[in-house]
């Protein structure tokens, strides 16, 4: 990460500035934790009360500074330097300064974060299990499909006389004589396809057709 942060200070001076003679800038800028840094620029020079007098007048500000980031930094690899630095005075009695620092390091991956992926990673891995196992379920868990399957696994292959059936499911007063009687079969055609002893109520029976 590379970042450049910009400060604009106005200092000033308890007498008239003539000129600036020198001027020099430091700071004891440093990291206090992975985010956060504190500390100060150091501004000093010296400057004549007009550009034709000769008395030269020392001076030194110490600017207080705090820099929040919004990165979370690794502490081994940062660094701070001054970037930018210039200056002009201003009604004569304040000397009105941009400064630019350059702000560098390796961000880290915040913790927090990163749980917060990983738990939304596995809570997706979940929900694709659930919707397998509905999914399973839908294919496999169809009482009726079973209970037709079962049906017509009673069925000869080797019996060419039938080519089509379907399925009656018995009613209350329905009994084996009228089922025979409706469909106009003979009881051995019904028992080659069913178990006529034990048919009763909601009993799911083959009638087939004759192809003749």
């Amino acid at each position: 990460m590379k970042k450049i942060v910009s400060f604009d200070k106005e200092l000033e001076f308890n007498s008239i500035i003539g000129d600036i003679n020198s001027i020099s800038l430091d700071h004891t800028l440093k990291f206090t934790d992975s985010s956060n840094i504190n500390g100060e620029f150091l501004i000093k020079g010296s400057y004549k009360l007009s550009e034709a007098s000769r008395l030269e007048n020392n001076f030194e500000f110490k600017v207080p500074v705090e820099v929040i980031l919004n990165e979370v930094l690794d502490l081994d690899s940062v660094s701070i330097e001054i970037n930018d630095f210039n200056y002009h005075v201003d009604n004569n009695d304040t000397l009105v300064c941009h400064i630019e620092i350059k702000i560098e390091g390796i961000e880290k991956i915040d913790e927090e974060k990163e749980i917060l992926e990983e738990e939304n990673r596995e809570c997706d891995d979940d929900m694709d299990e659930i919707v397998e196992d509905d999914i399973k379920a839908v294919e496999t868990d169809s009482e009726d499909e079973s209970n037709m399957e079962s049906i017509f696994s009673t069925l000869n292959d080797s019996d060419d006389n039938f080519v089509a059936y379907s399925v009656y499911i018995m009613r209350e007063n329905d009994s084996l004589g009228s089922i025979l009687d409706k469909y106009n079969i003979t009881k051995e055609e019904l028992e080659n396809y069913n178990d006529l002893d034990n048919i009763g109520i909601g009993s799911k029976i083959v009638i087939p057709y004759s192809d003749e």
